[in-house]
């Protein structure tokens, strides 16, 4: 059951990041991390609806605590008395071409990854820069992707190739 609750969670988070945060970000409400984070939960939850959320026993969380850190948001499933995280999310919004507060979050999801078995990890980055990037672009390094593969999913958006009048919003799924 908690395989298809973590299926069910994946597939809204890929809608979400590909269908509603583009529009959001179009219409300007997005602005930095704070405002990222408070449109993916609405749309999270919105998404799956009160009634599933209650049934299958999910709890979205912004703020969670796990593993001594705050994580930006959480997906938990209460089971025998434990809430069970089946998703955790580190966002970070910037517009400038330095990757460093980015290269931050992905270390620390790197070492969540040591402890936690079930969880999968989005990493929802949106940097607004002007950027040629390749049509593998990924923000972890070739080490780091052998610890991620089936476990973190990279959202990015924001970056615009040289003269595009929209920006591009994709997921890279480590396998």
């Amino acid at each position: 059951m908690l395989t298809e609750i973590s299926n069910l969670v994946h597939r809204t988070v890929t809608k979400i990041w590909l269908k509603h945060i583009p529009v959001d970000y179009s219409k300007n409400r997005l602005y930095r991390e704070a405002s990222l984070q408070d449109c993916f939960y609405f749309h999270l939850r919105r998404e799956i609806g009160d009634s599933t959320l209650e049934s299958l026993g999910i709890f979205i969380y912004p703020e969670y605590y796990y593993q001594g850190k705050y994580v930006d948001m959480a997906v938990l499933v209460r089971r025998k008395g434990r809430e069970v995280p089946l998703a955790i999310f580190e966002f970070k919004y910037l517009n400038s071409t330095g990757s460093k507060p980015f290269d931050n979050d992905i270390v620390k999801v790197l070492e969540y990854l040591k402890n936690d078995g079930l969880c999968k990890f989005y990493l929802g980055f949106v940097q607004e820069v002007e950027y040629d990037y390749p049509i593998d672009f990924s923000w972890l390094k070739d080490e780091q992707k052998i610890h991620a593969s089936g476990r973190i999913v990279e959202l990015t958006g924001g970056f615009f190739k040289p003269g595009a009048q929209s920006a591009s919003w994709f997921i890279k799924e480590h396998t």
